[in-house]
C-alpha cells in the first residue's frame, strides 16, 4: 500500500525465488537463489526489502541462518552479487523455533535497473536435527514451495508496496512477486461439498470454485506435498502439516459473469507420506502480474483401505486384473517391501478399522524383519481380499512386538466365515515378544472376495502380514537367468543420478544395483575432472551396498568420489570392502582430495582396485560409515581378460601381532591354466616371517590355492603398530603371466609393547529418541526418553537384548522430558529406585513471550518405585528450566549418598536474549547443585520469593514469584536441603563421579547470535562460538559462566571468562581442555582392557559426532591427552558398561549403541573390570565381573574381594555373576579383585569400594 502523496505509477519492483535448475527439490542455498530487481522508471531507489516467509503455502518453512532449526546445514544472509545497490546490512527478525520467519535487507543506493542477488538457507522445521538434506530431500527448500511468501519493498519516494510470490510459469522450482500499485485483488477459494477445511477424504475428485471479480484472469494452483520424517516423530507437527513439495498441476481459467468459476480437479498421492494438497488461487492483470494469493486450502487424501461396497454394483467386463494373479502378499500396516526371496509385498490394503503400530527391534525367527516390524491393530478388524474364486492357501503372519508377558493380547480369527484360530496367543505360541509366528490354513473363496475377521478377546487383535497363495500355482522351475548379466565388458553407474554420457561418450547408467542409502546432488564446480555432472550426484547411508550382476571372472573397480557436503578434514569416514575383502579404511574423502593446489571439497578423488575375482555372479561393494555415512559417485567395474593371479586375503586383510604364534595367512592361485611354470617370489620386511619365500604353479596345481603364513618377529623394541607390504614379482616362460605386475600385500603389525584400542559396535535395542541412561544394581540398564518413557533392558553376556520392561510413569505429566536417571550407590539389587530427572523444555514456545504468560520452574527430580516403578515420588520441585533446550540434566551421587544436579543456564552467556528463550537466569540456574537426600527431612520443595518491593507487571494473573520471568531478582525461600555446590557452568549435560572421588562434567559453551556475554552487573558485549568444555567440579568455584541473580551477593557471576583465559585463583576455573561443540556425555572408563591403557581415563561424547579418550594426569586434576575414540557412538549420552563396553545412547538415531572391546592381546581367563564399582559393605547386592576367557564353571572358579570370598551364582565365558560379602574393611580404600578360574587367576586392582554410610530413601 501506497502511502499518500507518493508519485507510484513508475515505482515497482520484481522479486524472484528461483535456485539453478528446474527440480523441485532444488535449495535456495544455492547462489543466487533470490533476486531483487528494482524495475521503476522514474528513478525511485529502493530503501528497504522484507521477505516473510510465514505467508507461504509451507508455513513452517524459515530461515535457517545457525543450521538449527532444520538440518544441520547453516547458510546466512548471502549476498552473491551486489550489482552497485548499496547493501547496507541483512537482518534476520521474527525468530520461531530457533530460526527466523522474515529477513530484512537495507540498501543505500538501489538504483532502477540494478539487480542485487542472494542466497540463504531455508528449512522446514520439522527435520530439526535430521542429516541434510531432510528425508526425501526435503530440507531443500525451493522457490515452488515458498510460493505466498510476502515481500515488502519500501522506496525513498515514500511509497511501500506488498505483494506475494506465486509459481514462475512451468517451472517446478521457481516464485516470483511483482511488487507494485494495484495489483489484483485476493481471491475466495472453496471445495464444493466440502463444509470444513483442512479435511481428509477418500475421493480424488472433487471441484474447486473461484470467487471474484467478473471476467478475471485466474490461476489455480495445486501442489501434491508429502511429509517426509523417515520414522523420526518430528519436531512440533502440526495436522495437515508438509514439509516437501512432490508435483504440482496449474489451470487458467476467467471468471464468469456470476462471480465464480468452478474447476474440477484430482487430487494426487504419489508417494505413501504424501497427499497432501494444497490449493491456491490468483488472478492476474493484462500484463500477468498475479495479485495477493487466496488463502491455502488443504486436502489430504485418506490411507488406503477398502471403500465401502456398492449394494448394487453393475457388472464389468473388464475388471481391473487382480494385484498378483495367484499370489498376493500384503505388508500389514507398512508400505511396500521386497524380501529376502525378492517377492513383493504390497503396501496395506483391503483392511476396514484398525491403527498402524510399528516397532524397530530386531524379529526372531525370520530374515525378513521389517516385514514383522509393523502392525495394524484393533479390537475388530476386518479384511476383504479381491480374488478369484477358488482354493488359497493362506499365511497370516504375526509378532508380539508391544507386551513382554503372555496372556496380555488373545482374538480368533474367521476365514470365509469359518473358525480358523481361537484365542490366539502370540507371545505364548511364538515362545515371547520379537519373535515370528505363521500360521497357515487352506481356504475355499466362492464369492469373489477372502474375508478374514479377527474378532478379539483381550486387548487388540493384530496382524503382521498376509500371504494367498492360489492352488494352481505351480511351482517353477529354476531360472538359470534371472535376470540377463551386463553384455558389455564395463560397466559404468552414476551412483545416485541419472544416466550420463561423459566428455568420452561412454555411457554411465542411471543408479541401480544398491541395497539403501538416500540420494544428494549439488550444482558446485568440481575441481581435478572434466566430468563435473558424474560427481555432482551420489548415494550415501551409514551402510550401503552394491550387487551388480557379471560373468564369473576378474575385473578392475574405479571407484569415483568427490566430498560435496562437508569443509573439513575428519568429518566423513569410512571403510570399502570389494568382495568381502577391505580396501579402504577410515577413508576421508576430503583428506585425500585436498593438496597445495586444489580444496578438499568439490574435487574429484578416483580409487583403483585393479583385481578382483568374482565366483558367485555379483560383485559385491560395502561401504560402511565409522563417522557420519558413507558415499560413492559412481562405478566403473571393467572385465580383465587373458591370465592373472589371484590374491585372497583372509577376512579381506592381514593381520599379526608379535606374541601371536599362529599368524595370519593370504592364498594365491591362478585363473587360467599357464604353458609353463609360473614362480612367484616374496620379498618381506624385518618385521615379519613368511612360511614360504616362493611359490611355483605348474600346469596341474595351478587351480589349487596355495597358502602363505604371515608372522610377527617378536621382539623387545617398541616400534609401535606398523602397516609392512610383501612384495611379489613373478617369472615364467608363459608369456603371458611372466609380463604381468602383481600387487604387494599389505600387513598390519601389532607390537605387543604398545597394545592397539579397537572396539567393536553393534546396535542392540531401539527406542524412541533416548536422552540418558544408567546401570541400575539390579545389573539392567534404564533409558530415559524425551517422551517420558524408560526402557529397561536385561542383556546377555555379549549384549544381545533378552528382556525389556516398558515404564510409562512419567509420560502423563507435563513436564515429562527426561534429561537424567541415576541409581544411589546404596540401593539394593532386589528393590532399586530409580531417580529422574524430568522437565518441559521449550515451555513457553523457545522465544519471546508476553511477562503476562506463567513460566514456570518446571525443572523437578523424582524417584520411581514399586515393582513395577509405577509410584513416582517428588523429591526436588521448582528447578529453572529454560524456555529452550537447557534443564535439568544429569545426575551423580557421592560415596555418602549426597545427590549432584546439573541444571542448564537459560541465557547464552548471562544476557538474556529471544534466541535462547528469553529468561533470566534465577537462583539455581546454571550451576551444579547437591542436595543433601540422606538428611532424614530432607526438603527438596523450593519455593522463591520476590523483593518486598517488586512491582508486578499490569495483567498479571499469578504469583509473580512462581514465574521464572522474574527469576533475575528471586530469592530461594529458606528451608531447602538445595544448595548451589559450584556455579558458571552453561549448560553441564553429564557429569560423573570417579574411583579416584573427583567429579567431572562437560560444559556447552555460548553461541555467537545467542545472546550477548555479561562483562559485569550492568555491562555486556557480543560474544563469538566457543568451543564445549570438561571441568574439574570443586565445590564454591566458578566456572566463567554469568549468572547475574547470584552476581549480587557474589561480584565474580557478573562476569563471563572464555575457555581461552587462564585460571584465577579464587576468582574463576579454567577448563581442563575442550571439545567440539555439543560435546554432552561422559564417564570413567574403568576396565583394564588394552593392557590398562585407558583405566582411569574419561571418555566423553559430542551429540552426533566422535566420542573422546581423555587420559588423566595420575592425580585426575589435569588433561595429558586426548583422542578419537572409534568407533564413534554418535550419540548423545555415554556410559560404560560391564566388560569395558562403552554405549551410547543415541537421541538423534533412537538407538541404543553397545561397542565392546577388541582386545586381541589376551590370553586365558582376564579379568576387565566389576560392576557396580561401588556399594553398601553390608553386602547382598549383586556384581559382574567382566572379562575374557572365564572357561570354568562354578566348581572351579573364585572370586576374593580384598580379604573376602564371596559367592558366585553362574560363570560364563565373558561373564561372572555373584553376591556381594559383607566388609570389615573400613579403611575407605579402593580393594582388589582377584578371578581364579580352572587355575588361572587375573586381578583388577584398586577395583571396589566398600561404603559405610547409609542412605534415606525420602
Amino acid at each position: 500500500m501506497a502511502e499518500q502523496n507518493a508519485n507510484t505509477s513508475t515505482t515497482k519492483a520484481l522479486f524472484i525465488i528461483n535456485p539453478s535448475g528446474n527440480n523441485i527439490n532444488n535449495s535456495t542455498y544455492l547462489n543466487g537463489s533470490f533476486v531483487i530487481k528494482n524495475n521503476s522508471t522514474n528513478g525511485e531507489k529502493i530503501n528497504k526489502v522484507t521477505i516473510d516467509l510465514s505467508t507461504s503455502i509451507f508455513p513452517d518453512l524459515v530461515f535457517d541462518p545457525d543450521g538449527v532449526a532444520g538440518d544441520p546445514v547453516a547458510k546466512g544472509f548471502t549476498p552473491n552479487s551486489q550489482g552497485g545497490t548499496g547493501l547496507v546490512s541483512g537482518n534476520f527478525i521474527k525468530l520461531r523455533d530457533d530460526g527466523y520467519d522474515a529477513l530484512e535487507i537495507y540498501f543505500n543506493d538501489f538504483n532502477p535497473g540494478e539487480t542485487f542477488t542472494f542466497s540463504a538457507d531455508v528449512d522446514p522445521t520439522s527435520v530439526r536435527g535430521l542429516p541434510q538434506p531432510g528425508p526425501q530431500d526435503s530440507a531443500s527448500v525451493s522457490g515452488l514451495e515458498l510460493t505466498g511468501s510476502t515481500i515488502t519493498v519500501d522506496f525513498d519516494n515514500n511509497a511501500t508496496y506488498t505483494g506475494q510470490t506465486y509459481r514462475i510459469p512451468g517451472t517446478l522450482d521457481g516464485s516470483q512477486a511483482v511488487i507494485k500499485s494495484n495489483l489484483p485483488p485476493k481471491l475466495t477459494v472453496e471445495v464444493l461439498g466440502l463444509s470444513s477445511l483442512p479435511t481428509v477424504v477418500s475421493e480424488l475428485n472433487q471441484t474447486v470454485r473461484i470467487s471474484g471479480n467478473p471476467g478475471e484472469q485466474v490461476a489455480l494452483l495445486v501442489v501434491e506435498a508429502g511429509l517426509f520424517l523417515d520414522d523420526y516423530d518430528g519436531f512440533k507437527i502440526d495436522p495437515f502439516e508438509a514439509n516437501s513439495a512432490i508435483g504440482v498441476e496449474e489451470n487458467f481459467t476467467t471468471i464468469g459473469l456470476n462471480g465464480f468459476v468452478d474447476i474440477p480437479i484430482t487430487l494426487k498421492k504419489s508417494k505413501s507420506e504424501g497427499g497432501i494438497n494444497h490449493i491456491v488461487a490468483v488472478a492476474k492483470d493484462s500484463e500477468g502480474n498475479t495479485g495477493l494469493l487466496s488463502d491455502v486450502q488443504i486436502i489430504q487424501i485418506q490411507s488406503a483401505s477398502t471403500p465401502d461396497p456398492d449394494p448394487n454394483p453393475d457388472p464389468d467386463p473388464n475388471p481391473d486384473p487382480d494385484p498378483t494373479p495367484n499370489i498376493i502378499r500384503i505388508n500389514a500396516g507398512g508400505n511396500a517391501y521386497t524380501d529376502v526371496n525378492g517377492n513383493l509385498w504390497s503396501a496395506d490394503q483391503y483392511f476396514t478399522g484398525g491403527s498402524k503400530y510399528s516397532s524397530k527391534a530386531s524379529i526372531s525367527k525370520t530374515e525378513d524383519d521389517k516385514l514383522y516390524q509393523t502392525e495394524r491393530w484393533t479390537k475388530n478388524l476386518s479384511y476383504a481380499v479381491p480374488v478369484t474364486n477358488g482354493d488359497y492357501k493362506v499365511t497370516l503372519k504375526f509378532v508380539e512386538l508391544y507386551w513382554d508377558s503372555p496372556a496380555k493380547r488373545s482374538f480368533d480369527l474367521s476365514a470365509e466365515g469359518q473358525l480358523v484360530l481361537d484365542d490366539l496367543d502370540i507371545f505364548t505360541q511364538a515362545g515371547g515378544k520379537n519373535i515370528a509366528l505363521d500360521k497357515s490354513f487352506n481356504v475355499t473363496v466362492s464369492d469373489g472376495t477372502l474375508n478374514l475377521d479377527f474378532l478379539t478377546n483381550s486387548d487388540n487383535a493384530k496382524l503382521a502380514a498376509i500371504e494367498i497363495i492360489g492352488g494352481s500355482v505351480p511351482n517353477p522351475d529354476p531360472d538359470p537367468n534371472p535376470e540377463p548379466n551386463p553384455t558389455s565388458n564395463i560397466i559404468r553407474i552414476n551412483a545416485g543420478g541419472t544416466a550420463y554420457t561423459d566428455t568420452n561418450g561412454n555411457l554411465w547408467k542411471a543408479d541401480q544395483y544398491f541395497d539403501g542409502g538416500l540420494t544428494y546432488s549439488t550444482n558446485a564446480d568440481i575441481f581435478k575432472t572434466e566430468e563435473d555432472k558424474l560427481y555432482q550426484t551420489e548415494r550415501w547411508a551409514e551402510n550401503l551396498g552394491y550387487d551388480i550382476p557379471v560373468i564369473d571372472g576378474n575385473y578392475k573397480v574405479n571407484l569415483h568420489f568427490a566430498e560435496i557436503y562437508f569443509n573439513d578434514f575428519n568429518q566423513r569416514l569410512f571403510d570399502v570392502s570389494v568382495e568381502g575383502e577391505k580396501f579402504l579404511d577410515d577413508l576421508d574423502i576430503f583428506a585425500k582430495s585436498k593438496n597445495a593446489f586444489f580444496p578438499g571439497k568439490d574435487s574429484a578423488y578416483v580409487y583403483s582396485i585393479n583385481n578382483v575375482n568374482v565366483t558367485d555372479g555379483f560383485l559385491n561393494l560395502d561401504f560402511n560409515a565409522s563417522v557420519d555415512n558413507a558415499k560413492i559417485s559412481a562405478l566403473e567395474i571393467i572385465s580383465l581378460t587373458g591370465p592373472q593371479v589371484i590374491f585372497k586375503q583372509t577376512d579381506g586383510n592381514t593381520s599379526v601381532v608379535e606374541g601371536d604364534t599362529s599368524g595370519d595367512s593370504y592364498s594365491v592361485i591362478l585363473n587360467s591354466q599357464p604353458t609353463a611354470d609360473v614362480t612367484i617370489n616374496l620379498s618381506l620386511n624385518d618385521r615379519i616371517t613368511t612360511s614360504i619365500n616362493s611359490i611355483t604353479f605348474t600346469a596341474n596345481n595351478w587351480n589349487i590355492p596355495q597358502t602363505i603364513t604371515v608372522k610377527a618377529v617378536d621382539d623387545n623394541l617398541t616400534q609401535g603398530n606398523q602397516t609392512v607390504n610383501i612384495l611379489h614379482t613373478i617369472s615364467s616362460l608363459d608369456n603371458d603371466y611372466n609380463s604381468l605386475n602383481l600387487p604387494n600385500i599389505p600387513v598390519f603389525v601389532g607390537d605387543d609393547d604398545i597394545v592397539s584400542i579397537d572396539f567393536n559396535k553393534k546396535t542392540v535395542a531401539t527406542m524412541s529418541q533416548p536422552t540418558a541412561a544408567a546401570w541400575g544394581p539390579d545389573h539392567r540398564l534404564y533409558v530415559g526418553s524425551y517422551s517420558g518413557e524408560i526402557k529397561v533392558y536385561t542383556f546377555d553376556q555379549n549384549y544381545n537384548v533378552i528382556n525389556t520392561q516398558t515404564i510409562n510413569t512419567l509420560k502423563g505429566v507435563s513436564n515429562n522430558n527426561i534429561l537424567g536417571i541415576a541409581f544411589n550407590p546404596y540401593d539394593t539389587s532386589d528393590s532399586p529406585t530409580i531417580y529422574v530427572s524430568h522437565n518441559k523444555l521449550y515451555g513457553n514456545g523457545g522465544s519471546d513471550f508476553p511477562v503476562t504468560e506463567l513460566s514456570p520452574y518446571s525443572g523437578q527430580v523424582s524417584i520411581l518405585e514399586g515393582p513395577l516403578f509405577s509410584t513416582i515420588q517428588p523429591l526436588i520441585t521448582g528447578l529453572p528450566v529454560s524456555n529452550h533446550d537447557h534443564g535439568v540434566n544429569s545426575m551423580t551421587f557421592d560415596n555418602e549418598g549426597n545427590l549432584y544436579i546439573a541444571v542448564g543456564g537459560n541465557t547464552n552467556a548471562g544476557i538474556p536474549a529471544a534466541k535462547i528463550g528469553g529468561i533470566p537466569e534465577s537462583p539455581f540456574a546454571a550451576a551444579i547443585l547437591k542436595a543433601e537426600i540422606s538428611k532424614p527431612d530432607f526438603n527438596g520443595e523450593i519455593k522463591y520469593q520476590l523483593p518486598a518491593d517488586f512491582q508486578p507487571p499490569q495483567g498479571l494473573t499469578f504469583d509473580p514469584a512462581i514465574s521464572q520471568v522474574f527469576g533475575d531478582v528471586a530469592k530461594v525461600v529458606p528451608g531447602v536441603d538445595v544448595s548451589v555446590y559450584a556455579s558458571g557452568l552453561r549448560n553441564s549435560f553429564d557429569l560423573v563421579w570417579s574411583t579416584q572421588g573427583l567429579m567431572y562434567a562437560t560444559d556447552n559453551g555460548p553461541n555467537g547470535g545467542f545472546g550477548d556475554v555479561s562483562t559485569s552487573a550492568t555491562t555486556q558485549i557480543p560474544v563469538k562460538n566457543a568451543p564445549d568444555e570438561l571441568n574439574l567440579i570443586v565445590e564454591n568455584r566458578y566456572y566463567g559462566h554469568p549468572n547475574r541473580n547470584r552476581g549480587q551477593e557474589d561480584p565474580r557471576q557478573n562476569v563471563y571468562y572464555s575457555d581461552k583465559e587462564p585460571s584465577i585463583p579464587g576468582v574463576y576455573t579454567a577448563p581442563l581442555t575442550t571439545f567440539p561443540a555439543s560435546t554432552n556425555g561422559i564417564d570413567e572408563y574403568r576396565a583394564n582392557t588394552f593392557g590398562g591403557q585407558m583405566r582411569g581415563n574419561l571418555i566423553t561424547q559430542k551429540w552426533n559426532g566422535e566420542s573422546f579418550n581423555v587420559t588423566l594426569s595420575s592425580d585426575g586434576t589435569q588433561v595429558v591427552n586426548q583422542e578419537v575414540l572409534d568407533p564413534q557412538s554418535k550419540a548423545l549420552d555415554i556410559l560404560t558398561g560391564p566388560g569395558g563396553a562403552i554405549v551410547g545412547i543415541n537421541l538423534s538415531g533412537s538407538k541404543i549403541d553397545v561397542s565392546t572391546p577388541n582386545d586381541i592381546t589376551v590370553s586365558g581367563a582376564t579379568a576387565y573390570d566389576i560392576f557396580p564399582w561401588r556399594a553398601p559393605a553390608t553386602g547382598g547386592n549383586l556384581f559382574i565381573i567382566g572379562g575374557e576367557n572365564f572357561g570354568g564353571d562354578l566348581s572351579n572358579t573364585s572370586v576374593k574381594i580384598g580379604d573376602e570370598l564371596v559367592t558366585l551364582t553362574s560363570v560364563s565365558d565373558k561373564q561372572i555373576i555373584g553376591i556381594l560379602p559383607s566388609f570389615d574393611d573400613v579403611s575407605g580404600n579402593l580393594l582388589d579383585v582377584l578371578v581364579t578360574t580352572e587355575g588361572e587367576s587375573s586381578l583388577i586392582s584398586n577395583a571396589f569400594l566398600p561404603l559405610f554410610g547409609s542412605a534415606n530413601f525420602v
